[in-house]
């Protein structure tokens, strides 16, 4: 991965948010996911709560599309209590 700095690598971790949406409309899950997973580790990492909700949530669109429903609702609690303590509604 390229050495890039704070500001550019949240805007790469947006464009990821986005290139994931793209897959989940192409039903390519397994990449939705991945994108996904990554975009949520680098939130964590930051401390950004609420970017952390939205990743939590759409990776909880990502697999109840996958029908893989205990992930869904695993993934969609953890966004409600996130976007509740930030007082945010997803």
């Amino acid at each position: 991965a390229p050495d890039v700095s704070g500001a550019a690598e949240r805007q790469l971790i947006g464009v990821q948010m986005n290139l994931a949406l793209v897959a989940q409309k192409q039903s390519d899950l397994a990449r939705a996911r991945w994108l996904l997973e990554g975009a949520l580790e680098y939130y964590r990492r930051v401390g950004d709560q609420r970017m952390v909700g939205i990743a939590l949530s759409n990776l909880g669109s990502v697999a109840l599309d996958a029908e893989d429903l205990t992930a869904s609702l695993g993934y969609l609690q953890e966004a409600r209590r996130i976007s509740e303590e930030c007082g945010d509604q997803l």
